[in-house]
C-alpha cells in the first residue's frame, strides 16, 4: 500500500491525491511512529490544502529531518503560504471584500504575469520507442511523463505530465509550470531523472505489461533543455 500510495503521489491529481492521503491515515493508525509515513502524509496534505493535517504530521518528524533539508524548507513554505491563505479568507469573510480586490491577489496576479514573460525552466523532451517496445508495449492508454530529484531519496515528482497514447516519437514539454507543490519545482532542483512511462488504464501504479524508460539530466535555470527518452524496459 506504501508504494501505491508513492505512485499516486506522482500524478498530480486531486483525486489521486486524496486516495493517497486515505491510503497513508490507514497506515498511520496502524503504525502511528513511523517518519515516512509522516513525512508523506504532510506531503500530500500540504499539495492538497490540507493545512491541519500538514501541520499536524510535519509537527512529527519537523526535528528529525536535517537542518538543511530541501523538502522540510519547502514543507515550511507550504504551510505559511496556507496559513496566510486561511487568515486572508477570514479577513475576506469578516469585511465582505471580493478577493480580487486585495493586494495580496494582485500582486498574486502581477507575479504571475512576471513569471509568464520569463524564460521557463524544465525540458523539451522526445519519447521514442525501443524495437521491442514498439512490438510489445501499449498501443492505447496513456503517456506519463515525470521527473524526480536525482539527489535525494525523495521519490516525488517535481513535474509531471499526462497525455494519451499517440504515434511515436511524441513531443512533450516538462517545465515549472507542471510542478505538484509551488516549493518544489524543476527550478529548485540541479540534477533529475526524467522518465516516460506507458499505461494502459492511467492508473499509477505500476501494472505487469507497462514499459518505461528514465535519463539523468542536469537543469538549467531560464532554460528549456533539449532531451531524448526512450522507452525500453517492461515492468
Amino acid at each position: 500500500r506504501i508504494t501505491l500510495a508513492q505512485a499516486l503521489m506522482t500524478t498530480g491529481d486531486v483525486n489521486n491525491l486524496e486516495r493517497a492521503q486515505s491510503i497513508l491515515l490507514g497506515l498511520l493508525n496502524d503504525n502511528p511512529a513511523n517518519d515516512n509515513l509522516a513525512l508523506m502524509m504532510a506531503v500530500v496534505s500540504a499539495q492538497l490544502g490540507d493545512l491541519e493535517n500538514a501541520q499536524r504530521f510535519y509537527k512529527q518528524v519537523e526535528g528529525k529531518l536535517p537542518a538543511d533539508s530541501d523538502m522540510a524548507q519547502r514543507l515550511v513554505a507550504r504551510i505559511k503560504e496556507l496559513q496566510g491563505n486561511t487568515s486572508e479568507m477570514v479577513a475576506l469573510q469578516n469585511t465582505g471584500a471580493e478577493i480580487t480586490d486585495t493586494p495580496t491577489a494582485q500582486n498574486a496576479n502581477s507575479e504571475a504575469k512576471n513569471t509568464n514573460s520569463e524564460a521557463q525552466t524544465g525540458f523539451k523532451i522526445t519519447v521514442n520507442l525501443s524495437d521491442d517496445a514498439n512490438t510489445k508495449a501499449p498501443k492505447e492508454g496513456f503517456l506519463i511523463v515525470f521527473a524526480q530529484d536525482a539527489k535525494s531519496d525523495n521519490k516525488m515528482p517535481a513535474a509531471v505530465v499526462k497525455l494519451p497514447i499517440d504515434d511515436f516519437p511524441v513531443s512533450v514539454t516538462l517545465t515549472t509550470e507542471n510542478a505538484m507543490m509551488p516549493q518544489f519545482t524543476l527550478a529548485s532542483l540541479s540534477d533529475v531523472i526524467v522518465t516516460a512511462r506507458l499505461s494502459e488504464d492511467g492508473n499509477v501504479a505500476v501494472s505487469s505489461g507497462e514499459w518505461q524508460g528514465s535519463v539523468n539530466a542536469r537543469v538549467t535555470a531560464n532554460t528549456l533543455s533539449s532531451l531524448s527518452v526512450i522507452i525500453d524496459k517492461e515492468l
